[in-house]
């Protein structure tokens, strides 16, 4: 089957379609009229012939708020004329002026029924905006308060039940006052019902089921698919669908028996009746937008955004001007919304014509609901007698395009359960070459494992060698700068033993004439010191000059057995130390000398300037002067014997 969702969508219509039809409809008498006020029901038996609508002339007292009371005075109150019921006062002349919506006016009608039938009732409709009614003198029902003013008076919906007692001579008194100064009608559109008292409440019961029953299906369709939308928002066409079925199922509660109004009496009228009214305005935007949704290309972009805006425009209006002004303008925007359901016929049309998804159904079931309004039309006109088909032709509709959703749905899944399937098997062919990948990966990561440690040990052995050559390269630098210094050393002491012999030269008189010189003076001469201090100061260049050939001769030094205390005395009877005092006076040097001080083997010169260097460095230390005491005694001194040879010749540090 290519179309199940279109075939179980007839179907369903079709059992809609057949429920409200009797079965006896063809057997069935056509109803009696009111005329001039009296409505003869003596021969209409409710048992056997069923409910009748009280339709026909009522009297009728425009501008009056009259009770039964009013009629039985001894003048009878002046009729305005007679009034065809069920309709709104709406257009009615009179003293040559047609009425309007706002207004109010008392209706009056006899009845004459069959007293052997027993207890009947009346099912009195809601009527524009408040009523009232009197059955024989006795005030019956009260909906919402009738008043002469809007200040005086409150609208309200509510269907009742009214039950009858008929008297013993059959004649029934029905009074009725309504006013509106709310509503842009006035009057009862929907016509009085009398039926058996035992037949109510299956009348009343089957009503409400039906409202009811269209009700819940549209409430639990809207929150399906809106819910669908949360979850995908791509999906546009379940939003329009879902405010489609809400609308329609709240118009579904407030028409009718008004069952909304009985579930929430604390609700206001003014929310109920704008409630109503967007119901109506927005159908058409929202059908267009639906349409577009499903059918893009069929659809013009130009006449969807002036849908939207013209939508946009009457909802502003509902939810903001006053009652009568919106409900006034729907003879107004009927051809608009009669325009853009024509325009959805066209758009299914065409996408039914490309072989579009849904495009038949969704024609099909348009075609179906045009037909239930058609229907109700010739029905309220006494043409047909088969019954209001609208709520059902609207069910149907609604029905028919989620049964179309519900196949795209189900064809959604299917591919996207088809596509799950191929990805899949993409996954374990993936899985599977990732797992090949992998083991690849291993082997290559051993592989790699086993190079680096090659080249790890091939590292160690090249930075061991490389260690080897830097040592060898330190070793050579050293070996070069000991070379480079043995050959200064070298150089140097050819340069210092050719200076030595130069200055023994000049030395040698310095040296021998001051002791030839000695020899011949006398003791006491005055000469003989500075000629000492001749002689000292040779032999200490001559000392020098003997350095200078101990570098020559590569660290070799003449040493001999020397008295430390004599170098003490020598050098507290130098020049120098005399010098010393003059720069420093506030300094005294005191010499404590050890007798049995053991000689040492040293050079006596180096020891001199030993001693000179500590006693000039004492001496710079205090400058405010102090006594210095110059003590000498034997210590016990131990030569390391590694040191002395490390000592080599020529390795000294001149």
């Amino acid at each position: 089957m290519k179309r199940p969702g279109l075939t179980i969508a007839v179907i369903f219509g079709v059992i809609l379609l057949a429920l409200p039809i009797r079965a006896d409809g063809a057997a069935r008498p056509l109803p009696p009229v009111a005329r001039a006020g009296l409505l003869d029901l003596s021969r209409w038996q409710m048992d056997r012939d069923g409910p009748v609508q009280l339709a026909g002339q009522w009297e009728f007292y425009w501008g009056k708020l009259l009770s039964p009371d009013d009629f039985r005075m001894g003048r009878k109150p002046e009729s305005t004329g007679w009034f065809a019921m069920p309709a709104v006062w709406n257009g009615v002349s009179v003293n040559g002026r047609a009425l309007g919506g706002s207004g109010f006016a008392t209706f009056r009608l006899r009845l004459r029924v069959d007293p052997l039938q027993g207890r009947q009732a009346l099912l009195i409709p809601y009527a524009f905006t408040a009523y009232r009614m009197w059955i024989d003198n006795r005030l019956a029902v009260v909906v919402g308060r009738v008043g002469k003013s809007a200040d005086t008076m409150t609208p309200k919906y509510r269907t009742t039940i009214a039950f009858i007692d008929p008297p013993e001579d059959g004649e029934i008194e029905l009074v009725l006052q309504i006013s509106n100064f709310m509503h842009a009608k006035g009057g009862m559109r929907n016509p009085i019902r009398l039926a058996a008292a035992s037949q109510v409440s299956g009348l009343k019961h089957r009503a409400l089921v039906k409202d009811v029953l269209v009700f819940g299906c549209l409430l639990i369709m809207s929150i399906y698919h809106l819910a669908l939308f949360a979850f995908r928002r791509s999906d546009r066409f379940n939003l329009y669908f879902a405010l489609l079925c809400f609308f329609f199922s709240m118009r579904a509660g407030l028409t009718g028996e008004v069952f909304l109004a009985d579930l929430f009496p604390n609700l206001d009228w003014m929310i109920t009746i704008r409630l109503e009214w967007l119901c109506v305005y927005i159908g058409g935007p929202l059908g267009i937008a639906f349409a577009r949704s499903f059918f893009p290309d069929e659809c013009a972009l130009s006449i969807y955004r002036g849908s939207l805006a013209i939508g946009t425009v009457l909802v502003l209006i509902t939810l903001m001007a006053p009652v009568t002004v919106f409900t006034g303008m729907f003879p107004f925007v009927t051809p608009l919304i009669g325009l853009m359901l024509g325009y959805c016929a066209w758009v299914l049309f065409r996408a039914a014509l490309r072989r579009r998804f849904g495009a038949v159904a969704m024609l099909a079931s348009l075609a179906l609901v045009i037909t239930t309004v058609v229907n109700d039309m010739l029905y309220a006109n006494d043409l047909i007698r088969t019954g209001h088909y609208i709520p059902y032709g609207l069910l149907f509709f609604v029905f028919s395009q989620a049964m179309i959703l519900a196949n795209r749905s189900a064809k959604a899944f299917q591919g996207l359960e088809s596509t799950n399937a191929a990805y899949q098997l993409e996954i374990r062919e993936r899985e599977r070459a990732e797992a090949e990948v992998k083991a690849y990966q291993e082997r290559l990561e051993d592989l790699v494992r086993e190079r680096t440690d090659a080249l790890a040990e091939a590292n160690h052995r090249l930075k061991l060698e490389l260690d080897d050559r830097k040592t060898a390269e330190s070793e050579k630098l050293k070996l070069q700068e000991h070379l480079q210094r043995a050959q200064k050393m070298e150089a140097l002491g050819t340069l210092a033993g050719g200076v030595a012999h130069d200055l023994n030269n000049i030395l040698s008189g310095l040296v021998g004439y001051p002791d030839l010189l000695l020899q011949d003076l006398p003791a006491d001469s005055d000469l003989r010191k500075p000629m000492l201090t001749i002689q000292q100061s040779g032999r200490k260049a001559a000392a020098i000059v003997q350095d200078l050939l101990t570098l020559a001769r590569r660290g070799v030094a003449d040493f001999q057995v020397v008295d430390l205390n004599s170098i003490v005395t020598d050098y507290l009877e130098s020049p120098e130390f005399e010098k010393l005092i003059q720069f420093h006076p506030a300094v005294t040097v005191t010499s404590r000398l050890a007798a049995d001080l053991v000689p040492v083997k040293g050079s006596s010169v180096h020891l001199f300037k030993t001693v000179m260097n500590l006693v000039s460095n004492a001496a710079e230390a205090m400058p405010d002067g102090a006594p210095f005491p110059f003590k000498r005694q034997t210590a016990p001194w131990i030569v390391p014997q590694a040191t002395m040879r490390s000592r080599k010749k020529g390795n000294t540090p001149f």
